[in-house]
């Protein structure tokens, strides 16, 4: 699901309102600067298997083998899973140095 505002970007209070709702996603799943690095991680996939198809014709409008989404829809998709990943390690890092 992508939220935008009417500029087409996501808003701060969406984002923030979407990690209050999805704090508990990753709540106990280990260390959040890594689930960060996983989210770049699965970006980077899909902008690699782009250019590494793009001969035989893959560009962001196609649907791979066994995806149901367009390249363009799985990159939105995982973006918005690296801002929250990053809004959250912002959240958790805020929280930490508010309680120094």
């Amino acid at each position: 699901m992508v939220l935008k505002n009417g500029n087409g970007k996501i808003s701060h209070l969406i984002l923030t309102r979407l990690i209050s709702i999805n704090m508990a996603e990753y709540a106990g799943q280990g260390d959040t600067a890594l689930t960060l690095a996983e989210e770049c991680a699965e970006v980077i996939q899909i902008i690699a298997k782009l250019n590494r198809f793009k001969e035989q014709g893959s560009n962001w409008n196609e649907v791979p083998p066994g995806k149901d989404k367009t390249r363009w829809e799985m990159l939105e998709e995982e973006m918005n899973d690296l801002l929250l990943a990053w809004e959250t390690l912002k959240e958790e890092r805020d929280r930490a140095i508010g309680g120094l």
